[in-house]
């Protein structure tokens, strides 16, 4: 069992309807206990997110086309719209998309840790400053703490961009 309560909200003092929220996510083990927690900081948009476009992230005329919408937020995909043989070279295709000016927010859907591409995904895709990552096909906690030692295993400090 998780539970997560707001703890902080910070109003951007330029960008009115908008700042940063803190959340507080507890863990709880099946007698109730708080096994572990988090504190988590998250932007605080002006408006909701009205649309979120899914894009294979091999395919680069996809993609670009996918950045001149008017999709609120892009999601390139390195997980199931792309064939096992081109899991790798979509890293740097997504890479070279995130450096692309877009007004939609970018994150990129990385593959589930028990493939094993998920470290490589998260490390070829880093410098492009996403938004944010999604982790698929999180069974629970577990898995979630195992990407979270990956990702301090490998300083790449980006525990505060993920969603499942």
């Amino acid at each position: 069992q998780a539970r997560s309560e707001v703890i902080e909200v910070r109003a951007s003092a330029s960008r009115p309807g908008q700042g940063i929220v803190t959340f507080r996510h507890e863990m709880l083990n099946q007698d109730g206990q708080i096994v572990a927690t988090c504190d988590r900081a998250a932007m605080m948009l002006g408006s909701p997110m009205r649309s979120l476009l899914f894009v294979p992230g091999d395919d680069e005329k996809k993609l670009a086309k996918a950045r001149a919408s008017d999709a609120d937020a892009l999601i390139f995909d390195l997980e199931d719209s792309v064939a096992a043989e081109n899991k790798i070279a979509a890293r740097s295709v997504t890479l070279a998309a995130l450096a692309e000016p877009t007004k939609a927010m970018r994150f990129v859907r990385l593959n589930p840790f028990d493939t094993g591409l998920l470290p490589g995904d998260l490390a070829a895709t880093l410098d492009g400053q996403p938004d944010g990552f999604v982790l698929p096909k999180a069974s629970g906690a577990e898995i979630v703490g195992e990407v979270a030692a990956t990702d301090a295993a490998n300083n790449t400090r980006s525990w505060n961009r993920f969603s499942s």
